[in-house]
């Protein structure tokens, strides 16, 4: 005869809860098709009208009988685990029932709308910084909308010597249409030594052009580089499309005197209608 305080005799059914905080998921279906069968066949003795009942074979019908609920109760048992986990908002998988019960505090969620951004990552220090994949940047309010977070999506390295670069200006090879009517020329510093009254000639190509400087001064272009800006009395008149490599600006070196002496002077020049003989040609 057994025991009647040994454990193995005592069956607890259903057995008491225990579900701990923070699961994913509920165990919610403490028994099944066995433990139903187990229990309903303890049970027996304990009603009367069963009190004489000693058939436990397989074909028994009121074997099959208790069988067949024992199916029904696990059956009901694995739904009511479902209904039990989509009750709550940390279990729940079908969006539809976080819907529902978010919706019991009035909230009304909005579409999903994704978005893509370029970012900006500034180094400190002199050393490489790793951003690993999924690091969050968070930016400002715009407009109504609050703050808004962006995760990157593959991991990347930032280091201080490229937080910032210094584009190199491009300058244009050709005059464009302008230039025939401007009367500025830059020139890069120490080329010319053109001042103030100077004559000089322009010559680009076939195309020449006599002019005189009414101004010189030092200008730092926008690369950075010193020029000597030089403004003339008259426009410039350079064609467009005449290439910047091709233009020279030419001052004189040498002087000659118109000839003063009785015999005429070989070296001839004409100027139009005037003729002038000079002293000498180099």
């Amino acid at each position: 005869m057994a025991d009647p305080c040994c454990p193995c005799d005592v069956l607890v059914h259903p057995p008491p809860p225990d579900i701990a905080p923070g699961l994913a998921v509920l165990p919610r279906q403490w028994a099944g098709f066995v433990e139903y069968r187990r229990a309903m066949l303890r049970e027996i003795p304990l009603h009367g009208a069963l009190a004489a009942w000693r058939a436990r074979g397989t074909g028994d019908l009121g074997i099959m009988l208790l069988e067949m609920w024992a199916y029904v109760l696990d059956v009901v048992g694995f739904y009511d685990a479902r209904i039990a986990n989509e009750s709550y908002l940390h279990t729940a998988v079908l969006p539809l029932s976080a819907q529902r019960l978010v919706a019991l505090l009035g909230y009304r969620p909005k579409p999903a709308v994704s978005s893509a951004v370029r970012l900006a990552v500034f180094a400190d220090g002199a050393d490489p910084v790793l951003l690993p994949a999924g690091t969050a940047f968070r930016s400002e309010a715009f407009g109504n909308e609050p703050p808004q977070v962006f995760e990157t999506e593959h991991a990347a390295t930032i280091h201080p010597a490229f937080n910032s670069w210094r584009l190199r200006t491009v300058s244009p090879s050709t005059f464009d249409g302008g230039a025939a009517s401007q009367h500025v020329l830059l020139a890069r510093s120490g080329t010319v030594a053109a001042k103030n009254g100077d004559a000089v000639l322009l010559v680009a190509g076939s195309f020449a052009r006599l002019l005189r400087v009414e101004n010189v001064e030092s200008y730092t272009g926008v690369d950075g580089r010193p020029y000597s800006k030089i403004a003339f009395t008259t426009a410039i008149g350079i064609p467009a499309g005449t290439p910047v490599a091709a233009v020279r600006l030419l001052k004189p070196v040498a002087k000659a005197g118109l000839w003063k002496r009785g015999t005429l002077s070989p070296y001839g020049q004409s100027r139009g209608r005037s003729n002038l003989r000079l002293d000498s040609l180099v």
